[in-house]
């Protein structure tokens, strides 16, 4: 084997070497990145389950729940091309508007999944039909399962 055959043969083998192996092992991003904020539902301090729950996106055409029975919790998607946002919450036959205003940053969550959407709640207001107080309990909606409101009923 000549000198040429040699380096051809060393220069084929790096090659192969480099191209199946890297610095870092490729990971996939394995969590939910969707921001929603997180409600649950009570009557006095006794968590409660509703029957006939609807909630569909106000100004859009997005259902969340279509008529769904045993809720006692739900998550909204909050909108990162808007400061606010609507929904309408209808348990059996009555409705509520829920309305959200709030401030929108992204959060950087890993090299593998990049960025998620986090908001701050500025403003919760219900249109006060049929839920008689609510509580923030953390204004920060972000990729965390936090439950961030309390509505009373």
């Amino acid at each position: 084997m000549t000198n040429a055959s040699k380096y051809f043969a060393i220069l084929i083998a790096v090659f192969l070497i480099c191209s199946t192996s890297s610095c870092t092992k490729e990971k996939n991003c394995d969590q939910s990145l969707i921001s929603a904020a997180k409600i649950s539902m009570f009557r006095g301090d006794t968590a409660m389950s509703f029957d006939k729950v609807s909630i569909v996106g106000w100004n859009n055409d997005s259902i969340l729940l279509d008529t769904v029975n045993n809720v006692h919790s739900f998550s909204l998607p909050l909108s990162p091309f808007q400061d606010s946002c609507a929904f309408l919450l209808q348990i059996g036959p009555y409705v509520e508007i829920l309305s959200f205003k709030y401030t929108h940053d992204l959060q950087f969550i890993s090299e593998e999944c990049g960025f998620a959407s986090s908001f701050t709640i500025t403003k919760f207001e219900p249109a006060s039909t049929f839920i008689d107080s609510f509580d923030i309990l953390d204004p920060v909606v972000n990729i965390s399962e936090t439950e961030n409101i309390k509505i009373y009923l």
